[in-house]
């Protein structure tokens, strides 16, 4: 089963891998090939992500198998949990402030580094927490020990259905209540979930029981009860309009949100943001082609999404 398990795994990854994967490991002569991998965020998705692109290296190794040369890719370095991958000899972690701080240099205006003849500063970030209460606290962490968005197969990481209402909920009452709704409309729905070969433990008519009351309440919510919103609105005032801002938010029904409650509490202010009521559904669509002046002419406040 082992073996037909390999077999299965590099067909889905011979597009991307494959060719890359063979050259390296047919050389095997590390005086003649150097491989180097540069990675923004390899915990992004899942270990799987971390251990594809580790399998790109020359196949050196030690095998944790009994007989590694009858299984594919045994001499590949992999790891089991993300705190090893910068214990692994072949791996280093390299951020913004390790670079800052053994590579930069110093001037009266700051910290840079030198590109050619070039200067290029690094930021000064200054970050700030600013605590709110979370919406409906008691009723969604019921719904969730009930067991209301378990699957029958767990999706990993970020497609895990109890981690992305979690984020919704932390994010804002429309993207709450847009999640809430899939889950409702699983399976056959408009906004139902793509769960391919898994299912929700409990019955859709359960699920309709318990979240229609809390969906019906995400729709009468007024935007001035919406602590985080309103902590919002003071930092804006206390910026705007002296300053331009810019918000990033996760997700898409958040910066339509944010957009509508903002023009609405304050009309003075000239915002633009990157999701459209349209892009829920279509998010292909490019909203900037409304904008026929510069952008930096016009907006006070600049509302993106990944």
């Amino acid at each position: 089963m082992e073996i037909k398990y390999s077999e299965s795994k590099k067909r889905r990854e011979r597009k991307a891998f494959t060719r890359i994967n063979e050259l390296v490991n047919k050389i095997g002569d590390t005086e003649k090939i150097k491989v180097l991998l540069l990675t923004g965020s390899p915990y992004a998705t899942d270990i799987n992500n971390i251990n594809v692109q580790l399998s790109l290296l020359p196949h050196t190794a030690e095998s944790s198998v009994l007989l590694p040369d009858y299984f594919d890719n045994a001499h590949a370095w992999k790891i089991d949990e993300p705190r090893q991958f910068i214990q692994l000899p072949v791996a280093h972690q390299l951020t913004t402030p390790h670079v800052a701080k053994y590579y930069g240099q110093v001037d009266e205006k700051g910290r840079y580094i030198k590109f050619g003849e070039q200067r290029k500063y690094f930021p000064h970030v200054h970050l700030f927490t600013v605590p709110f209460s979370i919406i409906l606290e008691s009723e969604l962490t019921s719904v969730i020990s009930q067991g209301c968005f378990d699957l029958s197969i767990p999706y990993p990481g970020r497609k895990n259905i109890v981690t992305q209402i979690k984020k919704s909920w932390a994010s804002s009452p429309l993207a709450l209540r847009e999640s809430l709704e899939s889950v409702i409309d699983t399976p056959g729905g408009e906004k139902a979930f793509p769960l391919e070969n898994s299912k929700f433990l409990m019955s859709q008519e359960q699920r309709q029981e318990i979240l229609n009351p809390i969906i019906s309440q995400l729709y009468r919510l007024k935007q001035q009860k919406d602590e985080k919103l309103q902590n919002l609105l003071k930092i804006i005032d206390f910026h705007c309009p002296k300053e331009k801002l810019v918000i990033f938010c996760e997700r898409y029904p958040t910066a339509f949100y944010l957009e509508e409650a903002i023009k609405s509490l304050n009309s003075s202010l000239r915002i633009f943001s990157t999701i459209e009521k349209l892009k829920m559904s279509n998010i292909s669509q490019n909203p900037w082609t409304k904008w026929k002046k510069p952008l930096k002419n016009l907006l006070q406040l600049l509302i993106i999404t990944p």
